[in-house]
């Protein structure tokens, strides 16, 4: 039955996990709500196609995200560097193993949109490439988070998202009732996630020695290692 200490423990943990999952889905949510509100459905449509290509990526960032975390907590319990040092690899390797399919649909964004919704969708090519913009950063972000959990900082997690929520709706609602602009909208979200990023990676580096340059570094360092052996092999 555990002791009142880890009872509270883990009754902290879940509140605040709880209002992780919550906030997220807000954050989902918040631009095409405010869309829907502020600029009708057709805009909400528009928006809707490319980020169907966004959440086919998001799929194998979030269950590999979340597969990390108890072997991450076990690493940080035993040794705070250690679990640095599998943070990096791993948060950098997904990061480089994802990075060709964000820059393979910026550069091919009009035949996707067009592909998803038809040709008269083609004009959503402009927002599929700002989105793959932080698309290309997501598995960085994400794990960024994951890692405030791994480290027993699941109150600076929710604080990360809920900064998230508000500069997203800040940003959406300057683009949609300043300049009506669904392309706003989409350029708030690169501003939303550089803000989690920045964050996530700043507590983080306080508890256990991981820096993003170091997580970047490691990823491209993996990639390296992985050609220098398939050219010794050949």
């Amino acid at each position: 039955s555990g002791t009142g200490t880890e009872r509270g423990a883990l009754w902290r943990f879940g509140r605040y996990s709880t209002g992780t999952l919550m906030a997220s889905n807000l954050l989902r949510s918040s631009d095409t709500l405010l869309l829907g509100a502020l600029l009708g459905p057709a805009a909400v449509v528009a928006y809707h196609v490319p980020q169907r290509i966004v959440e086919l990526i998001e799929m194998p960032i979030r269950s590999t995200v979340m597969a990390s975390v108890p072997k991450l907590a076990a690493l940080f319990a035993r040794d705070p560097d250690e679990m640095a040092r599998n943070f990096q690899k791993t948060a950098g390797r997904l990061w480089v193993l994802l990075l060709p399919l964000s820059v393979g649909c910026f550069l091919l964004a009009e035949p996707l949109v067009v592909w998803l919704g038809g040709v008269g969708y083609r004009e959503s090519a402009g927002l599929l490439r700002i989105f793959m913009v932080y698309t290309a950063l997501m598995p960085l972000e994400r794990y960024g988070g994951i890692g405030l959990d791994a480290v027993r900082q699941p109150r600076l997690n929710l604080v990360k998202v809920a900064l998230m929520l508000a500069v997203n709706v800040a940003g959406d609602l300057v683009a949609l009732l300043g300049f009506h602009s669904v392309t706003g909208v989409a350029l708030a979200s690169i501003g939303t996630f550089l803000t989690g990023l920045g964050l996530g990676y700043f507590w983080l580096g306080k508890k256990a020695p991981v820096t993003l340059s170091g997580t970047m570094r490691s990823g491209l360092g993996e990639v390296r290692s992985f050609v220098n052996r398939d050219w010794a092999v050949r």
